[in-house]
């Protein structure tokens, strides 16, 4: 507000009184208010707004016109019209009278069912929407933020498009998501009743509202959420049966009952496994805000037994045998002294101890132990597997339980016999059996599991336990794996693999998150088995303190996708690595290819008579044979154009597409990602670039869902494993064959179909050479309409002017390592404008002096940017550049004092200055205009440089720079 024109300002009521109160000048500020808007009046004091709406008031003037809206007019909103209005107020009711409170083109049906079939209804009911309708998009509401919580991640765990909105999420989180929806289409919105209000969401086909509204107000403008603009909806609301007393409330409104659709056995089944997967501390918090939400609505919170009754429900119908543990001060809060009572027992709390739960800390505590306490007392939880028969077929042939009662011990860890009978296909992974309950009907079930874990786990799992009081525990298995998302995925499979196992703990470390968060939880969590990256743990070993002491204890170690290891420039690091854990130990190297550099690490690492295994069998091809590949020439302005048709034509051809786009670098991946996202395509983004969080949330996010396409750089070329992944399209040179094979291999796993495509101009047609042997076909190039080319054009316009630049940079640096094109710098200069226009820019981005020298290119500078500046600024008056084809702004010179920059208006793109140096040097644009900003002038004495220009004079004192 300091920086940027604030005429108008829009602002919630707490964070306004917030600067009222503390920002200095804030309030002088507020004198000036001219018009004054109050929107959805009912809804801020329903929230209990009133006292900060009454101070800000006091600190607007009485001279003003104000605007109060609200959907409803109670007696809070009479009272708040006397107080912010004048009594001569105009009243104006926007609703006709006989006008419905509802559309009438949205058709509106409720549904009664027991809550144990809400969750397998939901389900049943989206899928039907989504078969019905090819653009769909759909709200779902629940009736509190943690349910909101439990029912997005159960909904993502059955592969559904599904973006969650609650009150628990930060607020930058729910304005990209909120925005990212009301652009989409083919996506589901769980939310909260944040989103029930004003939001202006287009074309929403369907609202499903799943439990209780607040009250009847609340169901009418989350039903609002469809039916906009006179287009048509539906509002579906699923009640349970002692829920239906509030269909009352709704008897004027045309809601219609409606049979409930038949769902099948394997639909709930599949919902039943995937409330599995769901985070046990989700259900947890879950149930907890369920219980409070239905004990505030007086119908139901007024009798606590029944409410009890009611809250176990609940609770079996997210798959727990027993409800979760709630602390007694929440319970005493709550008033349900009854089911105080029943858990005072399974938390093992004596009566004496209520001054302890009422602490925060012991709360917290108790949250997190009730899990283990529960399973600790359920036989329920124990597995046992008494025979594991394995033929010479690649499958697992027969599985056998056979202890029953309370007699089940935990399943014994597979026997290296067994594990040899594995078979480890082409890809790397093994196939196994899972285990399994014994009272659950008997099936078996393939799944994947990645290559070290299970000896690896076996060694762990034998291992004697370690004292209590050692503070520095040993690190039994390491794994060194080359990028963060490898990392994360090999870290979650052995948690997977570890579940009966409690007390084994899978720690990871990797960079782009903060070192001394990963130093306090490998202290405070078991961390037997600790997978890494090689740059972060070599911090750790040099910078944690008795971390090189915990590496001494392991026995286990696994340099997993060596060969992207050692392309990574890591074999430093990894010496390092070595020289900090034991000779005697066991040691895996897994790598896709074996160039001499791997030889040289297996010479390091292993002993001399290691044993080597090729997983490949001779005769085998390197890609997947069900995988169909097909390349394409075309120039690179057409680039863009082609690859939206393509991404359109396939996701009219699969409903269930699962798309990854690969670009040649960070910041081309960037842009395409914009460019498409400004499409209305549903696309997200992962790469180098992007903070460690991001890139797993959106990794995992993309591992669950379908209806999505991931733009990605080669960070996700190797190792990651994103199932049913229908097509990889690589735009430009991929770095070598190999890198085009692991690309590939993103699709086309556990034998299903795929498809790739190679994207190529007509000077990267070489590259075909190397991939002469594999069966990939030249493909003719889908029409493109003129339309489509200007919505192409159109959506590059909206892309920042920074991240084309940025793309610029990087895609000539990119090109300049390739050996084929980056010797002919004078051809890479001309082919790097060509890529500059296709971008949209009629005149390349200027890129730093020093860079340039970097990249080999100081002879070429001149020709690549400046010939048409200079010819046209010898024939022009240096204070009129208009003829560049620039409308220059007349820019305000700030003081002379030396602490202080100096703008300059350049003429042409590339600036060299012969007394500034290029690191003190930034240039940016301004509405298409280059400006550059001068450091300081006492950093460069002694000599002053001739170029500066003195905003006194009229005259320059070089002829280099024109200004206006």
């Amino acid at each position: 507000m300091q920086t940027n024109p604030c005429q108008i300002l829009v602002a919630t009521p707490g964070r306004l009184k917030d600067h009222i109160e503390n920002t200095p000048g804030f309030e002088t500020r507020l004198k000036g208010v001219k018009v004054l808007v109050l929107d959805e009046a009912d809804h801020l004091l329903d929230m209990g707004f009133r006292k900060d709406i009454e101070r800000i008031l006091s600190a607007v003037p009485k001279e003003r016109q104000t605007f109060l809206f609200s959907a409803t007019v109670p007696e809070e909103v009479r009272q708040m019209c006397l107080v912010a209005l004048r009594r001569d107020h105009e009243f104006i009711n926007c609703v006709h009278e006989g006008t419905g409170e509802t559309h009438q083109q949205v058709r509106q049906t409720h549904m009664i069912a027991s809550l144990d079939k809400h969750f397998s209804l939901l389900y049943t009911l989206l899928r039907a929407h989504i078969a019905d309708n090819v653009n769909y998009k759909v709200i779902v509401f629940c009736t509190t933020a943690m349910v909101t919580k439990l029912v997005a991640d159960l909904l993502g765990e059955l592969n559904l498009n599904v973006r969650e909105i609650h009150s628990r999420k930060p607020q930058s989180y729910r304005t990209r998501v909120s925005n990212e929806f009301r652009k989409s289409k083919g996506l589901i919105l769980v939310t909260s009743d944040v989103s029930a209000r004003g939001v202006d969401y287009p074309d929403v086909t369907l609202v499903l509202q799943v439990g209780l509204p607040k009250d009847r107000e609340q169901y009418i403008h989350r039903l609002g959420r469809t039916g906009r603009k006179g287009k048509e909806g539906e509002g579906m609301l699923l009640l349970a049966p002692w829920e239906e007393y509030f269909l009352s409330s709704l008897k004027d409104l045309p809601i219609t009952k409606s049979s409930l659709p038949s769902t099948d056995p394997e639909t709930v089944k599949k919902v039943q496994k995937a409330l599995c997967h769901v985070e046990m501390r989700n259900k947890e918090a879950a149930y907890q805000a369920w219980l409070g939400y239905y004990n505030s609505q007086k119908m139901i919170g007024r009798d606590k037994e029944r409410l009890v009754e009611l809250a176990n429900e609940f609770s079996r119908s997210m798959g727990l045998d027993n409800p979760p543990a709630i602390p007694k001060l929440i319970l005493e809060e709550a008033a349900v002294e009854r089911f105080k009572v029943e858990y005072a027992c399974l938390l093992r709390c004596p009566e004496n101890s209520d001054q302890y739960l009422q602490s925060v800390y012991l709360r917290r505590l108790i949250m997190a132990f009730a899990p283990i306490l529960r399973r600790a007392s359920a036989a329920k939880s124990l597995f046992s597997l008494s025979r594991l028969s394995l033929g010479s077929s690649p499958s697992v042939r027969s599985l056998q339980t056979g202890a029953s009662g309370d007699d089940r011990q935990p399943p014994p860890p597979p026997s290296p016999s067994s594990i040899a009978g594995y078979h480890v296909s082409s890809g790397g992974y093994m196939r196994g059996a899972v285990y399994r309950e014994p009272n659950q009907p008997l099936t078996i079930e393939e799944f994947h599991i990645p290559r070290p874990k299970l000896p690896s786990i076996e060694v762990v799992v034998k291992s004697p336990p370690t004292s209590p009081d050692n503070k520095r525990p040993p690190i039994l298995a390491l794994v060194i794996c080359p990028t963060r998302e490898l990392a994360n995925q090999a870290a979650t499979e052995a948690n997977t693999l570890l579940k009966h196992h409690p007390t084994i703990g899978v720690q990871v470390v990797i960079g782009g998150t903060r070192l001394g968060l990963e130093q306090k939880r490998m202290q405070t969590n078991p961390c037997q088995i600790l997978v890494a990256t090689p740059g972060r743990l070599k911090d750790h070993i040099e910078n944690t303190s008795g971390f090189e002491t915990r590496l001494k204890g392991v026995k286990v170690l696994v340099l997993d996708e060596a060969d992207h290891l050692l392309d990574m420039g890591f074999r430093k690091d990894i010496e390092r690595i070595l020289t900090a854990v034991p000779k005697e130990r066991q040691t895996f190297l897994f790598s896709a290819t074996v160039p001499e550099e791997v030889r040289q690490m297996c010479l390091v690492a292993l002993r001399r008579d290691h044993e080597f295994i090729n997983c490949v069998h001779e005769g085998t091809g390197e890609t997947h044979q069900q995988v169909r590949q097909t390349h394409m020439i075309a120039s690179l302005d057409k680039h863009f154009s082609l690859l939206y048709t393509l991404l359109r034509a396939h996701i009219a051809d699969n409903v269930d597409y699962k798309v990854i786009v690969f670009c040649t670098t960070a910041m081309v991946t960037k842009l395409v990602a914009d460019l498409l996202g400004e499409l209305n395509l549903n696309v997200r983004e992962i790469h180098s670039r992007k903070p460690q969080s991001y890139r797993t949330r959106v990794s995992n996010e993309f591992r669950k869902s379908k209806g999505l396409i991931l733009v990605t750089s080669d960070v996700s070329a190797r190792g990651v494993d994103y199932p049913d992944v229908t097509l990889v399209l690589q735009v430009g040179l991929p770095k070598d064959r190999e890198q085009y094979i692991h690309r590939l291999g993103r699709t086309g796993r556990k034998g299903k179909e795929g498809e790739g495509i190679l994207l190529l101009a007509p000077w990267e047609e070489y590259f075909l050479s190397s991939l002469k042997d594999l069966p990939i076909t030249k493909s003719s190039l889908p029409s493109t309409d003129p339309e489509t080319v200007k919505k192409v054009q159109k959506a590059l316009c909206h892309v920042e002017m920074r991240n084309k630049e940025a793309a610029y940079q990087a895609w000539l640096g990119y090109y300049n390592s390739q050996k084929m094109i980056g010797r002919d710098k004078e051809r890479l200069v001309e082919l790097a404008n060509e890529f500059s226009r296709s971008m949209g820019l009629d005149n390349p981005p200027a890129i730093p002096k020093l860079i340039l020298g970097k990249m080999g290119l100081k002879n070429q500078q001149n020709n690549a940017y400046e010939p048409r500046a200079q010819k046209t600024m010898r024939t022009q008056s240096w204070m009129n550049p208009k003829p560049l084809g620039y409308d220059f702004r007349k820019l305000a010179w700030l003081s002379s004092k030396p602490n202080q920059f100096t703008s300059v208006v350049l003429s042409w793109r590339l600036l060299r200055f012969s007394a500034a140096p290029p690191l003190l040097r930034t240039s940016f644009h301004y509405r298409n205009s280059p400006l550059v900003l001068l450091p300081p002038l006492d950093l460069f004495k002694p000599e002053p440089p001739a170029t500066i220009v003195n905003p006194l004079r009229r005259r320059l004192r070089r002829p280099s720079l024109g200004i206006t």
